[in-house]
């Protein structure tokens, strides 16, 4: 139980736990299977070879690419596409060659390291914070000057990405406690999908995690802690530079700023606003994005959807109320894994649902039982999820349509873990104290019930993402 990690004997099971999953993970789940994570490991490979900006393609290069991108070894790239073309949704099992995960592994061994470099095209990754990328591109460097094969360098980057969420994910529950239905939103299918992924998902949901956790510890505390501050102040950097529907999590620093009346809170806010408005500006303007032909620019977009707001919010109506993207929301949010072809069967489907209702039950007695305590703190947290929320709609129409669109495209359930996760820490039983005593469960009464329960959806969740991925590959 996540309690344990308060203990060294604790903590090291945990850890064990964690490498043995990993190494399931890669048994079971080929290379470059997770949504876009051919374009985020090219855009980590481009940061190991030292450029950390993308650029447009040169004229010289005759090979057709999606506008901005960088250069990678050409035998990485040729491994992303290869491997990438093998779990394409559009072909069927039949027509991929080689014919089975083992056989991948096998010719990933064999590709080493060019060390000759060719164009990537990776223009999605444009508008994200090469920092966030340091775990990727520290492991592909590893492997590229160690000798590593391309899925042994792989498996690294894998190794890393997960190393660095486990270590954020353990930072935050020894900091502060966190509803049963929050946590429970991060132990679904597609979430563990996620934290064992080599992309950036998994590290921006840990990044959110520790955020929150240092909120609470520091409204929590009697005083100020400049360095918590601080640390929240970089967290909510990374997190609104890589994940644009999370900027109001800039409300964070700005509540426990006007909360504290310190001016060291101001300055973490002011510096933080600031680095988020001059990241975004700048990968807007610099990003060319051209995979989806459109009559608009994305900045044209923007601006016209400001001049008819109205345009806007019929929009995302048509878009709520599609009886099948409504169905698609319900199914990738929990469950559609690979490159969402890869989907739970009914049964787990409802059985991961029923154990998040049972969650949010628990949470809802407890917060209850806590007598409602800081509700300004609730009320940001609910208009901070649902602010984010929106923004996750505009920012798909602004990037991944055009203008007028009869619905917003390209969302996808998993887009939702973080809003619904930060609201459902609005049931934040308070600061901590004596008579709570784990990070699961508030409640001294109750604490392994909620934890059990919690335990049970990890491990229903793990056992049911490796079933569906070694059945699919």
């Amino acid at each position: 139980m996540p309690q344990l990690l308060h203990t060294r004997r604790g903590l090291l099971t945990w850890i064990g736990l964690f490498w043995a999953v990993l190494y399931l993970s890669t048994q079971i789940s080929p290379p470059f299977a997770s949504p876009d994570e051919t374009s985020h490991l090219y855009r980590a490979a481009m940061i190991a070879e030292g450029q950390w900006l993308l650029e447009p393609q040169p004229p010289s290069d005759a090979v057709p690419t999606a506008g901005s991108g960088g250069w990678v070894d050409e035998y990485w790239l040729l491994a992303g596409n290869a491997l990438t073309g093998w779990i394409a949704p559009q072909q069927t099992i039949d027509q991929r060659t080689p014919a089975s995960l083992h056989e991948v592994r096998q010719l990933g061994e064999k590709l080493g390291w060019k060390h000759e470099l060719a164009f990537a095209p990776a223009s999605g990754t444009g508008y994200y914070n090469p920092l966030i990328y340091l775990p990727q591109a520290t492991a592909l460097w590893i492997g590229k000057h160690t000798g590593l094969s391309v899925i042994r360098s792989h498996d690294l980057a894998r190794a890393l990405t997960s190393l660095g969420c486990l270590m954020l994910v353990v930072l935050a529950l020894r900091l502060a406690t966190f509803p049963p239905v929050a946590l429970g939103l991060l132990a679904t299918p597609m979430a563990l999908f996620q934290w064992f992924s080599p992309t950036i998902d998994g590290l921006t949901m840990g990044l959110t995690l520790y955020a929150l956790a240092l909120f609470f510890a520091e409204f929590s505390r009697e005083g100020r802690s400049l360095g918590r501050m601080a640390l929240l102040g970089v967290c909510v950097v990374l997190i609104i530079t890589t994940r644009v529907h999370l900027a109001p999590l800039l409300g964070l620093p700005l509540y426990l700023a006007w909360k504290k009346r310190a001016l060291s809170g101001w300055v973490v806010f002011g510096c933080a606003l600031a680095a988020g408005l001059l990241w975004n500006a700048f990968a807007l303007h610099s990003t060319i994005d051209t995979r989806i032909p459109r009559s608009h620019s994305t900045s044209e977009i923007i601006v016209l959807y400001l001049q008819h707001p109205d345009e806007f919010a019929r929009t995302i109506w048509r878009t709520v109320t599609h009886s099948t993207l409504q169905l698609f929301y319900v199914r990738s949010l929990v469950g559609t894994l690979g490159w969402l072809d890869a989907p739970i069967s009914d049964t787990q489907l409802v059985l991961v649902y029923a154990a998040l209702g049972l969650l949010l039950l628990l949470s809802c007695r407890q917060f209850v039982a806590a007598k409602y305590p800081a509700p300004g703190v609730r009320l940001l947290l609910l208009a901070i999820a649902l602010s984010s929320l929106l923004i996750t709609f505009a920012a798909l129409a602004a990037t991944w349509n055009d203008y007028p669109a009869p619905i917003i495209t390209g969302l996808q359930g998993r887009y939702f873990i973080l809003p619904l996760f930060i609201a459902a820490c609005a049931l934040w039983q308070g600061p901590r104290n004596a008579a709570v005593p784990s990070p699961v469960t508030g409640s001294q009464k109750q604490p392994y019930r909620s934890a059990a329960l919690w335990l049970l959806l990890l491990g229903g969740s793990a056992a049911i993402t490796g079933m569906t991925l070694a059945a699919k590959y």
